[in-house]
Parts: structure tokens; sequence; C-alpha cells
């Protein structure tokens, strides 16, 4: 009887411990199919933390797991761990290192954790005692040629049956976290060497004259391009205070300001000046657009000083090229303004009063005289409009302008000067555009242009404008013979090598160069039911 109860008793015990085997295999399991399908764009702690948490959660056998890694003085750092709740995670002081310098599986038994962490052994109940597994990480890593440990993993438990296929399970889980920690520090490492090949392909790449230096001024690296300009040498350049190098020889000014530079950009700031340096052993001088841009770590300190120069010498000169254009534009323009005009208007006074005095027969002659003066005259006006919008086109300070008043301003002047023509005045929103005192020439312009290419006899214009968002529309039509499609760009876009003369085309290509210095622009559309409509936008003030 007796023994039969034992049979029963060792039955059971068998059973229970196949039970475990088989959970214990099933929790390994998963934990291998979590490495395999965990992608090499993770990180290693990542990696490490979930491979934790599926051992732990999983069949309820485990009470903790730990991962550590080792660096190069062998010592293991902890980068994930998980256990059941009221448990505490088994680090297992003596036997990690072990496991990781013999790169063999080490299992430890105690009757409670306490004493595994205290690194004592027991022999006693596979029921109840404690149970940690030290298990290494190895992989093999290229760059040496063999196999080494990465770290280690430790789980722990009660009433574990480590049997050979579990022993076997949790080595082959220890091999293919080594290998995917591996491959993940490969992956990073080729990202970084790729990202780096892009930074020096852009870094060699560009015209700007480019430097590295640490925050004391000393470079680290230099492009081509930099070394192109005094024709230097990278070997006499690198790890040289930049005060220090030929660039900047010459000159204790011009050091001092890159010293003082330096101190601030190294303090967190961004600096950018102008600088002359010389060009060989000629009398020229190159001007350099050149700035200082700060590089911080994580922490916000200041790692890395990036010194970039930009050849500005051409701009400078061509800038002054433009500069004497424009002195000699308002140099005509006051010619035009004071002597020409002068003299027109002497003519124009001096022909009114020989009115009275002339014979019949020279009547016809006189009014000739009269109609060129007035010709000359309003020509002579363009010509001053045209400087001044050329001549201040870059530097004018534009105005809040009413439309509204300059259109009114202008149907007076037309309707005064044409009573033949009708012209109806639609809504002008009272909405301030951002122009100047040429506006009413836009205008009066647009209003002439209309009126003398209609074939009408009598002429009819309409105006009305609406106001956007950001800009007000100002729509000017008539009842001309309309502009063919093909026409309608030309028009507008006329160059001034186009221009056959002042008085073919010259009004609308005013118009075009004021309305496109306020920053607006100018088409053309059909009417309705006949003629064209030109369409100003102006930005609204």
């Amino acid at each position: 009887m007796s023994n039969g109860n034992r049979g029963t008793g060792i039955d059971e015990t068998v059973t229970a411990d196949l039970q475990r085997s088989v959970v214990l295999l099933s929790v390994v399991t998963d934990a291998l199919a979590t490495v395999a399908n965990t992608e090499t764009k993770t990180d290693r702690s990542t990696l490490a933390q979930t491979i934790c948490d599926v051992l732990v959660a999983n069949g309820d056998v485990l009470v903790s797991a730990w991962v550590g890694t080792t660096d190069d003085s062998d010592e293991v750092s902890p980068i994930a761990s998980a256990e059941r709740d009221g448990e505490e995670s088994v680090a297992v002081s003596g036997q990690t290192s072990k496991a990781d310098t013999s790169g063999d599986t080490l299992i430890q038994r105690a009757l409670s954790e306490d004493q595994i962490l205290a690194g004592s052994d027991t022999d006693t109940d596979a029921d109840t005692r404690h149970t940690a597994i030290a298990i290494p990480l190895r992989t093999e890593r290229e760059t040496v040629g063999e196999d080494v440990t990465v770290g280690v993993l430790v789980v722990s438990g009660v009433g574990l049956e480590l049997t050979d296929p579990v022993q076997s399970a949790f080595s082959s889980l220890g091999d293919a976290v080594a290998t995917k920690m591996n491959a993940i520090e490969t992956s990073i490492e080729d990202a970084d060497t790729q990202c780096r090949r892009q930074l020096s392909a852009i870094f060699e790449s560009t015209f700007e004259f480019l430097c590295l230096l640490d925050p004391d001024g000393t470079i680290l690296r230099v492009n081509d391009a930099a070394l192109e300009f005094g024709d230097h040498d990278r070997a006499a350049i690198i790890d040289q205070f930049v005060w220090e190098t030929p660039w900047w020889h010459g000159n204790e000014d011009r050091k001092a300001a890159l010293k003082e530079a330096i101190s601030h950009a190294a303090s967190g700031e961004f600096v950018r000046y102008e600088v002359e340096f010389e060009t060989g052993d000629s009398d020229d001088t190159a001007i350099i657009d050149f700035s200082l841009s700060p590089v911080f770590d994580e922490d916000g300190a200041v790692k890395l000083l990036v010194s970039e120069g930009h050849d500005i010498t051409a701009q400078r000169e061509h800038a002054q090229d433009l500069q004497r254009e424009r002195e000699r534009l308002e140099f005509m323009n006051r010619i035009l303004r004071h002597n020409l005009l002068n003299g027109l208007n002497v003519v124009g006074a001096r022909a009114d009063i020989l009115q009275g005095f002339v014979a019949d027969d020279g009547e016809q002659h006189l009014e000739t005289i009269q109609h060129r003066v007035e010709e000359m005259t309003e020509l002579v006006g363009t010509m001053r409009t045209f400087m001044k919008a050329i001549v201040e086109g870059e530097t004018q300070e534009f105005e809040s302008r009413s439309l509204r008043e300059a259109v009114q301003s202008c149907v007076e002047t037309v309707e005064r000067d044409s009573p033949n023509v009708t012209v109806s005045l639609g809504a002008i929103p009272p909405i301030p555009v951002r122009a100047d005192e040429l506006l009413d020439e836009v205008v009066e312009n647009l209003l002439k242009n209309a009126i003398q290419h209609n074939d009408k006899p009598a002429p009819e214009v309409s105006i009305e404008a609406a106001a956007g968002d950001q800009t007000v529309e100002l729509w000017i039509s008539d009842n001309g013979p309309g502009v063919p499609d093909e026409q309608k760009r030309k028009i507008v876009e006329k160059t001034i090598e186009e221009l056959s003369n002042p008085g073919s085309g010259f009004g609308l290509f005013l118009v075009r160069e004021i309305v496109e210095s306020y920053g607006g622009d100018i088409r053309i559309d059909d009417n309705t039911p006949e003629g064209a409509t030109f369409v100003v936008t102006l930005p609204r003030a």
C-alpha cells in the first residue's frame, strides 16, 4: 500500500516537473519570437526591456528578468529589468560577472532571493528553492573575428526545472539577443557612417569657406574652398588658432575683432559681420561675409563653432556700379527738370504771346509749334516719372495712399481734357494701398491708354475696384477693339529694347515698372461685351 503511494507521488512530481519545463520552453520560445520580430532601427535598451517584459509576463514561472551590458572594463551595467508584482529583480552579483567572462550559462539556487543576492548556493527541495540563471549574451563580432560577450541576461523564479532542453533554449535566447544587439549596433554605426559621408560631401562641395572650430578658436577641419582662398596647406592650418592662420595675418584690428567674435560665439551667440582680406600679392581686396554659428550638445553647452565665409566682392562692386548709374540718372533728371523743361516753358509762353501777332498764313505754323511744345513737355514729364521710378525704386519708402482719391483726381482730369469721353466710376473701396505719389501716374496712363486706342467716336471707360485680404484690384475697362490673346502678355511685358520710341507703349511700360515696384502686378482681360480690361493688383497698406 505504502509502495503504491510512493509511486504515485513520484509520478506526480515528474508530471509537475514536465509541466514546468513545458511552460519554461513556451516562455523562452515567445521571447525568441520577440527578438526575431524586433527591427534593427530600435535601440538596445528597448530590445532588452521588451525581452524582460515578455519573460516575466508569460507563464507565471519567472518572477524577474534583468539585462546588463559590458563595457571596455568588463563591468556589467543594467539597461533593463522587469519583475512580477511584489518581487525584486535578481542581479546575481557574483555569478553575473562569471557568466560574462566565462561565456557559460551559470545557475544559482538558494532558499531565498536574499541568499542569491548574497552569492549563496543551497541544495534544497526543487519546489521551494529560488533559482537564478545567468545567461551570457555572446555573438560573433566581425571587427575582431571572434565571439565576444556583450552582456548578460539574468532570470529568476521558484521551483524551476532546468532540464537540458530548457537550458539549451535559454542559451539560444542569449545568442539571439546578442546577435540582435550586434545588428542594432551595426545599423547605428552604418547610419552614422552614411551621415558622416553626406555631411563631408556637403562640407567639401560648397563654394563657401567653411571651418569647424573648437570653442577656443582651434581649427578642427577646413574645406577645400577655404584653403584655395589664399592657397594654404591643410596640414599647416589644422590645430592652429584661427587668428594665427595666414588668412588673418597683417592686420591686428582684424585679429582682435575675430577673437571677440569667437568669444561671443563660444557663449552661444550667432555672430556675423563683413571683413576685408588682401588677395595674394596684389593690392586688391576681397570682401567676405563672415559668420560664426555655435553648435550645442545635449546639455546646451557649446560643443563646436562653424565659421562660414562668403565672397561678396562681386556683389559689392555690382552695387557700386548700380549706385553710379543711379547718380547719372538723377543728374539727367535734374537736367530735364530744370534746364529742358524750363526752356520748353519759355518757348510755350512766347508762342502764346505770338498768338495775336501772326498773320493768317502763319497761324498753322504757330499751332504746330504749340502742339509740339505740349508733346515735348508731356514727354519730359513722363521721362522724369520713369527716372524717379528707376532711381528710387529700391530705396523708395512707400506710404499709405488712397486709391479712391487717386482715381477721382485722374477722372476729373480726363473729363476736363476729353469732353467726348464718358467715364463711369463704380465702387472704389476706401481702403489704402501701399504706394507713393506715382500712383496717380499709373491711373492716368491707364485711362489715357483706354481712350487713345479706342476706335469709337465716343469712347466709354468704366472704373471699379475690390479689396481682398492682402491686395486691392483695380479694373479699368473700355469699349474699344480689345486686345488679342496672343498680344496680352506682350503688351504688359514689353522691354525697353522693344520700345521703338517713348510714344509707342512707353506709358504701359512705365505703369508696369511702377506697379511692380509696389509689389503688385498688371494683366489684361477681355471686357464684356467688347473691349479690354486692365487689371492692376496693389498690396494693401
